[in-house]
């Protein structure tokens, strides 16, 4: 019985092992015929849409990159030529940007318009914090200055989410986009790297 029981298990097992074979042979069948098939489709795809796409994603990283950059570059002024930890520098872009919006939606003046206001305002309000919050640590060990301005970034954060709430605050100020060969750019975005080259070289020249 033993005997006759291990010959029945071991044709079972090459039944199994044959339909396997049988099931692998069949999807390398099928994974032949449609390989190519999803390569045809691909080209075909890549050849119609994707240059076009690439193309406007590239300028779209670069647009909002250059905002960025903007950003960075206060970033770098400050931690590399001035030496100082400003942890709330972000913040203080985040109270600019709140300020455009007030002026906007109180004044109606454009946002562009608008620094010409913002930034004399933010001007003074960084003369008097480095005066009363930076000044009197600046000759002390480095963490003094990380803890000060933490304590800053804290204050400003819950004041601002105090004053507008945490809902997030846009408004439409009209701009809209020009097209240049099918790619379509934001006028916003295009002013914005406009200026970032300007702050740039002007940055760059007051430095040498």
């Amino acid at each position: 019985r033993y005997i006759a029981s291990g010959a029945i298990d071991e044709r079972s097992g090459d039944t199994r092992s044959r339909t396997a074979r049988n099931r692998s042979q069949k999807a390398e069948t099928a994974g032949c015929f449609l390989k190519p098939v999803a390569i045809y489709c691909f080209s075909v795809r890549f050849s119609k849409y994707t240059m076009s796409l690439v193309i406007q994603l590239l300028v779209n990283g670069l647009l909002l990159g250059s905002v960025l950059a903007l950003a960075a570059l206060g970033l770098s002024l400050i931690f590399g030529v001035m030496d100082v930890v400003n942890f709330a520098h972000g913040t203080f872009v985040m109270l600019a940007m709140y300020a455009g919006y007030v002026l906007w939606t109180v004044a109606g003046i454009d946002p562009f318009l608008s620094v010409l206001i913002v930034a004399p305002v933010f001007f003074v309000f960084g003369v008097v914090t480095e005066r009363l919050v930076i000044a009197p640590i600046i000759d002390r060990p480095m963490f003094a200055q990380v803890f000060s301005t933490l304590g800053l970034l804290w204050i400003l954060q819950f004041f601002a989410q105090f004053v507008f709430g945490p809902e997030t605050r846009s408004f439409n100020a009209g701009y809209g986009g020009l097209s240049f060969a099918g790619i379509r750019v934001e006028e916003v975005r295009l002013y914005g790297f406009i200026i970032t080259i300007l702050v740039t070289g002007l940055l760059y020249f007051f430095l040498h």
